[in-house]
């Protein structure tokens, strides 16, 4: 009768360890659906950054530049960095440094934010501007953050900064650039 129970808790334990070695090589295979799905968005998402930055900067009608940064940005983002553009300036709705600090203080990290320059470069003009690095960072629940260096050889000039990009509703939008200076 012993052998008998010790035999049938050897089969359980048997067939218990294969059902769970079953679970395990599912999960690896889900894992690897997952970060292979995960990739792919993220390519998607630098191969829309890099087109639509690429194309914005191509734009030979300097009138249609706000609207074309509009498109490419969340709403918060554009009101964002058009404020930090104007900090000083003697237009309409212009801030202060002091007044800019304190109203974005709490969304974004104002040091970084690129005061008194261009959108995704420091300067104001340029020649023909590359990517010589779109390297995604991370992922996080707010998007793909890219490490990114523009450049210009007619100006010789490079910029570095970290972009972050979303998805919504209506495609990619540009949610924060860090280190535009």
């Amino acid at each position: 009768m012993v052998r008998k129970t010790v035999a049938a808790g050897l089969l359980f334990l048997i067939f218990a360890c294969t059902e769970q070695e079953k679970r395990n090589a599912k999960s690896e295979v889900a894992d690897t659906e997952t970060t292979t799905q995960n990739d792919d968005i993220a390519n998607e998402a630098r191969e829309w950054l890099v087109k639509n930055s690429t194309n914005y900067f191509a734009t030979e009608e300097l009138g249609s530049l706000d609207s074309f940064m509009q498109k490419m940005t969340t709403a918060e983002y554009y009101e964002y960095k058009t404020d930090a553009t104007n900090v000083d300036l003697e237009i309409d709705g212009s801030l202060t440094e002091t007044q800019f600090h304190e109203k974005w203080k709490n969304k974004f990290d104002t040091s970084k934010a690129g005061i008194g320059t261009g959108f995704l470069i420091s300067g104001q003009d340029w020649d023909k501007i590359e990517f010589e690095k779109c390297d995604l960072i991370s992922t996080t629940e707010k998007g793909f953050l890219f490490d990114v260096i523009l450049k210009d050889e007619t100006f010789q000039s490079k910029c570095p900064s970290k972009i972050l990009v979303v998805h919504l509703g209506d495609g990619y939008k540009i949610a924060d650039v860090i280190g535009e200076h």
